[in-house]
């Protein structure tokens, strides 16, 4: 036989005749368990509100309170303990009517020891599996609310990491608005300074060289002043350095023949330039104004 656990071997026996209770007595303790006795149910109600039973076995008819207001009492105050009735008045008090009062089960004098022991043992394992199936229900609301709380605190973690990027982003985008803007600041700075020492200078070279150098020049100044100040195309050009020559030269206005003789090319040479220009701006028809289109990059 299995032995029997320390959280179900206590058993309370209560009956008035001396002589059973020590035969139950006997026997318990013969099955492995830890019997105490009581007299009648006053008694039995003062050893339960001084010790855990995890089994009362009480017999029915007894002077005072009988066995079913004890089992009432048990029911009411100890609902995790078992109560199995014990009557010689099968005709009296009938096997269904102990039941629906809330024994766990119900045996009759007098006493079969091998119905005993089977009931006693068959109860015991119920017992067990029950308290198995609490522990594990208890075990599992532990888990989903340990789970329940790691996702809140998650939950709380992400928001809390969320408001700090965002307000990383925004600090962030903040920084390059104002570095883009000073950088602005400093090629338009640049820009300016270097006009104001150039446009001297080219009025004076204006009247001792060639009109076509000074061209060049101005071509060359006009470029540079872009790239300076960010005014360069919108859409980025791969014009190589003499496409980018005309292309500044007929943004100023300048005719292919002016171009040609600014540059020291024949003018054929500038409208192959100027078709290169076309293809790589993207413009098919060649009725639209080139000049005007160049504007739109500036």
């Amino acid at each position: 036989m299995k032995p029997i656990s320390a959280d179900d071997a206590h058993i309370l026996v209560v009956d008035d005749e001396i002589i059973i209770r020590s035969y139950l007595t006997k026997v318990l303790k013969m099955m492995g368990f830890c019997p105490s006795a009581a007299a009648n149910a006053e008694e039995a109600i003062n050893l339960l509100s001084a010790a855990r039973f995890s089994l009362v076995l009480t017999d029915i008819s007894m002077p005072g309170m009988d066995g079913l207001s004890l089992l009432n009492h048990v029911r009411a105050l100890y609902p995790d303990s078992e109560v199995v009735v014990m009557t010689g008045f099968a005709d009296q008090y009938a096997y269904e009517k102990v039941i629906r009062a809330g024994a766990t089960d119900y045996i009759t004098k007098p006493l079969n020891e091998f119905e005993l022991k089977a009931k006693l043992l068959r109860i015991v394992r119920d017992m067990g599996v029950r308290r198995k199936l609490r522990q594990e229900i208890a075990t599992r609301e532990q888990a989903e609310l340990a789970l329940t709380q790691a996702n809140e605190e998650l939950e709380k973690r992400v928001t809390a990491r969320t408001a700090e990027l965002t307000e990383t982003n925004t600090a962030l985008r903040v920084m390059l608005k104002r570095r883009d803007e000073e950088q602005q600041e400093l090629r338009e700075e640049i820009s300016q300074s270097l006009l104001d020492l150039l446009n001297p200078f080219l009025a004076s070279l204006a009247k001792v060289v060639p009109s076509t150098l000074l061209s060049s020049l101005q071509s060359t100044h006009l470029t540079l002043n872009r790239m300076l100040s960010g005014s360069s195309p919108a859409m980025p050009l791969a014009l190589t350095p003499r496409e980018r020559q005309v292309f500044d030269l007929i943004e100023q206005g300048l005719s292919s023949r002016q171009i040609a003789s600014a540059l020291s090319l024949s003018p054929r040479t500038i409208d192959s330039h100027r078709d290169q220009i076309r293809k790589k701006i993207g413009i098919n028809n060649k009725k639209t104004n080139l000049k005007k289109t160049i504007k739109l990059y500036k």
